[in-house]
């Protein structure tokens, strides 16, 4: 007898597909964008390598840097992928109710038995999977927020920095005077101290995003190692089912010559 398939699981394995514009935006790219605009005051960050030993814009890249859209799209991999499984098990659990119209006995019983667990196993295989597509999408959307609040992090960052170093000039420059010396250096000092907070809390920021990152890839390693909450790969049998009394009958077939 034959049996239908109440779903075609192929369907799913579509090519994983980047999230829209609106969902999601491309940190390494948005950064490209925002250090591009920072550029014009080029020499701003190039003497702020006093205060920090080294270029909070290229220190930032190196926090983003990575490609994140190919990141974002392994979310749409494990969602299909689950979905499929769910397929595949909807389409055991029909042959079995098929063949539960013509087979009955204690025989038939032990098959509804294993099919059963089967199907159910199978089709709950997404579970695991989901959350590793949640774990990715999760992922890359906290990378972009932080990105996106880089922007103005940056702009008032970089408003700080010239005022404090007009203010160091203009200490400088009235040096002689000495009242202008001591107002110009003083606000100077001033400005440093708020920079340097400035850059604590972008620091900071940056930290928690890189905590996130790491425990997602632990989160990752737990789900995709085979247990009882990650994806069973040694879900399917090594054998498919056997009638029990297939091979149990002794002497000749009928008609057989030996």
């Amino acid at each position: 007898m034959s049996f239908r398939d109440v779903s075609d699981p192929t369907d799913r394995l579509t090519k994983p597909e980047a999230p829209s514009d609106e969902e999601f935006q491309d940190p390494w790219d948005l950064w490209t964008k925002i250090s591009s605009n920072l550029s014009v005051s080029h020499w701003v960050w190039e003497a702020s390598e006093e205060i920090f030993d080294f270029n909070p814009v290229k220190k930032a890249g190196e926090w983003i840097a990575g490609d994140w859209t190919s990141f974002a799209k392994q979310a749409s991999l494990f969602h299909n992928i689950g979905a499929a499984c769910r397929d595949i098990g909807g389409n055991v659990h029909a042959g079995r109710k098929d063949l539960e119209i013509t087979w009955w006995g204690n025989a038939a019983d032990g098959a509804f038995s294993y099919l059963d667990r089967l199907s159910a196993d199978i089709a709950k295989e997404h579970q695991p999977l989901d959350q590793i597509a949640k774990i990715y999408t999760t992922t890359a959307h906290g990378v972009w927020t932080f990105t996106e609040s880089l922007e103005d992090a940056f702009n008032s960052l970089g408003d700080q920095l010239l005022v404090m170093l007009l203010s160091s000039y203009a200490g400088s420059a009235l040096s002689e005077t000495g009242v202008g010396a001591i107002v110009g250096y003083g606000v100077a000092a001033l400005e440093v101290a708020e920079v340097l907070e400035q850059w604590e809390g972008i620091s900071h920021g940056a930290a928690l995003v890189t905590q996130m990152v790491n425990a997602a890839i632990g989160d990752l390693e737990d789900l995709t190692a085979s247990g009882v909450n990650g994806v069973r790969v040694d879900l399917l049998p090594d054998t498919p089912y056997r009638n029990p009394l297939v091979g149990a009958r002794t002497g000749p077939v009928p008609g057989e010559r030996s």
